[in-house]
């Protein structure tokens, strides 16, 4: 029995129902699939244990690729376990997204359309070969998707505005009283979505430094990673940059410093903030050295 996993967000929950009913439609019983749509995992049942089995048993794993969705880690997660495992990984394009641009790394694999007829009949032959099926047998049924919607997204790019300030947090104790008496020097950041398209933010912060010279990758505060949630539009988001390891002089070599979603966009701290900031920090470090 062929086996298909497909990986969607819950926003495309119509896409999944509409794509499930026609594969079961087109080949009866000869087709085993799970998704999260709520119809193949039971309630009750063990989800993320389904999800996992699943993924381990695939033989074809489709992805429902909508301008939404693609901030969402787990599909790029499931796509990317499929895809380890052996499994065809198959992009399914939707919803304000066409094939073409598609981004990394989904555009690294085949992707067909949902609403061409001729995609879906190539998705059917991917069936037919990987199943092992008889195709003179095979009754092609059309697909019936839900409307297609043009969103906003596709003419408004999200608009994440990032900033920073010199500060002050407590020091690395589990002593409240020392922590809040021996405040130690600090890079707050700032992310305001300023925009009316959610972003997925990912990954931390990127430094870029002068004359080509590399790049750091700040990915955690205290052993905590940063930045792995929703900055929906009017949220704000704080980073904190501990700065009592670093001297004025590393902080001289920082050119740029910028944020990325899930999908790769870069959101980059205001300059003029950056260079008065490590400006700041620059006097405070020199009031902090012993005279004489």
């Amino acid at each position: 029995m062929l086996m298909i996993f497909i990986s969607h967000a819950s926003a495309d929950t119509d896409i999944a129902v509409a794509l499930q009913g026609w594969i079961r439609a087109t080949f009866l019983g000869g087709v085993n699939f799970v998704s999260s749509d709520g119809q193949s995992i039971s309630p009750g049942d063990d989800w993320r244990g389904k999800i996992e089995e699943a993924l381990r048993e695939a033989d074809i794993g489709l992805v429902i690729c909508t301008e939404s969705s693609l901030s969402r880690p787990w599909l790029g997660f499931e796509a990317g376990a499929a895809w380890m495992r052996g499994a065809k990984v198959v992009p399914l394009c939707y919803h304000g997204l066409r094939v073409e641009s598609l981004p990394l790394p989904f555009s690294s694999r085949q992707a067909l359309d949902l609403g061409r007829p001729e995609d879906m009949n190539a998705l059917l032959v991917l069936f037919i070969r990987e199943g092992g099926f008889d195709g003179s047998l095979v009754e092609r049924k059309p697909l019936s998707p839900p409307l297609r919607r043009a969103l906003s997204t596709s003419s408004q790019p999200p608009d994440v505005r990032a900033t920073v300030e010199f500060g002050r947090l407590g020091a690395r104790t589990r002593d409240l009283a020392r922590a809040f008496k021996e405040p130690q020097p600090a890079f707050i950041f700032q992310l305001e979505n300023h925009g009316t398209v959610p972003v997925y933010l990912e990954g931390g912060i990127d430094i870029l430094l002068k004359d080509g010279k590399g790049k750091l990758m700040l990915r955690d505060f205290d052993g905590v990673p940063l930045l792995r949630r929703d900055l929906l539009p009017g949220q704000s988001e704080q980073v904190f940059f501990r700065l009592d390891e670093i001297t004025p002089e590393q902080l001289a070599t920082w050119d740029s410093a910028f944020f990325r979603d899930q999908i790769g966009r870069q959101f980059t701290v205001r300059y003029d903030d950056l260079i008065k900031a490590i400006d700041e920090f620059g006097e405070w470090w020199k009031h902090q050295q012993p005279s004489g």
